[in-house]
């Protein structure tokens, strides 16, 4: 007897053969080629599948190659097995149902995940899973309900975390506006301080969200164009860019390949097998160093705009529950272990319910993106520079994902809530580039050249601004309650800061520093003076007088 037996005289085959049949055919619309998929009884007894090109079916003999080398229990007289496939080709064929490998939007109506279809095309298009699919990113359990109960506390504490969730739920809205640049958001800080926390409470909107389900920097260039493509329209997150071998040369290119939405074009060798890649998606990373203390030089201000740092305090200070804490009753430890315990029993609940709602109303919902995006720039005051309103409109698609989400009862916040959670956000990641108008050093020079050319006179109280400096002042020194200050004219200093947004990480940056005498809550101190144009009791910045050295006051 042969010992050389190349099909299976082991098992009864006669169900194999009844069960061998052509299950569907297939068109591959990112291909657009069209495929068989082939339904059989392995050698175990089990029902599997395997696809071929339609061209391959007009061998019969690499149809039953391949057939076997999938495990198929074919009959052992290869003459019969052969058999078994040409009567399965003689067969009538069934419809054709089209797959993609592309998550997300597919046209205006429908929505493509991994493990359902929405919209128009529900039924007629699936997810078609391709080589190296992890489907960890798309499993789900637990509720919705649950997800959005059990996470609300942990927000309400966090400005940080609401604005990750709502980079998740941002995803799905590029595609809306026709946006074709995405954005990479980057929290950085000290170990302990929750930053990995905010990836996986992001990552629980659509998928599974434990610690070992976050896809790192350790990847190749290919992989991250393959991960795009299977989270388009969603959030590609990456923890803890020290695990990136190639050191950090490779954050710009990360960062303009992922936001930029398109990755590497394909020979025609291999196009089919590796199709060119785009997408549209948000990104968080995490890491301990901002990007340019990595980098070790200045980035350019595109990837600034593209890749933005937020910095998180320190664990004594609450990390990533910097809101208020002293009053509230869990500590940051037990918020991570309520945000834990949740994402472990509740996760991927929330994606589709918020597409669906989407789709239910796509016409009003983007006309909304557009308006609360244009709030949000009126809002931080960077309508007038084409850099300020494209790191701001960043921010401003998540200031709508946040609110639009709360609306549609998928995010665990009331949408006033999620909007100012945004706006914090956004302050805190102006403050860490430095200003595109001046720093603290460059202003305080500015008012010293004004002191020096007599455009800031002392003015003690009572006494008018004389008539010859009514049209040239730009404030005045005067000793008050507090000591001696420096009133300066809102308008001018932002003049010097160059606009809005500069002129409010100025005082930011002066506050900071110390240098603010005194700052009411409109951005300014009250002080009756008569002379200057306007109203006699008007708002100014006031500097401590110690803000300048002393040099600087014996010249003035």
């Amino acid at each position: 007897m042969s010992t050389n037996v190349p099909f299976n005289d082991l098992f009864d085959t006669a169900s194999s053969v009844a069960s061998l049949r052509i299950d569907s055919i297939l068109h591959d619309i990112d291909t657009d080629q069209h495929e068989v998929r082939i339904a059989f009884q392995d050698l175990s007894g089990k029902q599997a599948s395997t696809t071929l090109l339609r061209s391959q079916l007009r061998r019969p003999g690499d149809v039953l190659a391949k057939l076997m080398d999938r495990g198929w229990n074919a009959p052992a007289d290869p003459s019969a097995a052969k058999a078994a496939v040409e009567r399965m080709l003689r067969v009538p064929a069934p419809g054709i149902s089209k797959v993609t490998s592309r998550h997300g939007w597919h046209g205006t109506n429908t929505y493509v995940h991994q493990a359902w279809t929405a919209g128009e095309e529900a039924g007629h298009l699936s997810y078609e899973r391709a080589s190296g699919d992890d489907d960890r990113a798309f499993l789900s359990a637990g509720s919705l309900e649950a997800w959005r109960e059990g996470l609300a506390g942990p927000c309400r504490w966090s400005r940080f975390l609401t604005t990750g969730i709502a980079a998740a739920f941002a995803g799905p809205l590029l595609d809306l506006i026709s946006e074709g640049e995405g954005a990479l958001f980057h929290f950085h800080g000290d170990s302990s301080t929750g930053k990995t926390g905010v990836l996986r409470c992001a990552a629980s909107v659509y998928g599974r969200a434990g610690k070992n389900d976050l896809p790192t920097f350790n990847m190749t260039d290919t992989a991250i164009d393959e991960m795009c493509v299977r989270r388009s329209d969603l959030c590609v997150l990456l923890d803890e860019e020290g695990q990136d071998p190639a050191g950090p040369d490779r954050r710009k290119s990360i960062a303009f390949k992922v936001a930029g939405g398109s990755g590497k074009s394909r020979s025609k060798s291999v196009k089919y097998h590796l199709p060119n890649s785009s997408w549209k998606v948000t990104g968080l990373t995490s890491g301990e160093t901002p990007l340019d203390s990595v980098s070790g030089r200045a980035r350019l201000r595109g990837e600034q705009a593209r890749y933005i740092d937020i910095p998180v305090p320190p664990e004594a200070e609450g990390g990533i529950f910097d809101r208020r804490w002293s009053s509230r009753r869990s500590s940051p430890t037990q918020l991570i272990a309520e945000a834990e315990a949740t994402i472990q029993a509740n996760y991927g609940v929330a994606l589709r319910p918020w597409v669906e709602w989407l789709l239910g109303q796509r016409a009003e919902a983007m006309e909304e993106v557009q308006i609360l995006r244009a709030r949000f720039i009126v809002t931080v005051g960077a309508e007038e520079q084409a850099w300020e309103t494209r790191f701001a409109n960043k921010f401003g698609l998540l200031y709508a994902a946040a609110d639009l989400a709360a609306r549609a009862g998928v995010a665990p916040w009331t949408p006033l809530f999620g909007r100012l959670s945004v706006l914090g956000t956004y302050r805190v990641a102006r403050r860490q580039i430095a200003s595109s108008g001046c720093g603290v050093s460059s202003f305080l020079a500015a008012v010293r050249t004004a002191m020096d050319e007599g455009r800031i006179p002392t003015l003690p109280a009572g006494r008018k601004l004389p008539d010859g400096l009514r049209n040239r002042a730009v404030g005045f020194q005067r000793t008050i309650g507090i000591g001696s200050v420096v009133a300066l004219d809102p308008g001018w200093v932002r003049g010097v800061a160059g606009s809005d947004v500069a002129c409010h990480v100025l005082r930011a940056q002066l506050k900071e520093a110390g240098h603010l005498a005194m700052n009411g809550p409109k951005g300014g101190t009250q002080i009756q003076v008569q002379g200057f144009p306007g109203s006699n009791r008007r708002r100014w910045l006031t500097l401590r007088y110690d803000a300048f050295s002393l040099a600087f006051l014996k010249s003035s």
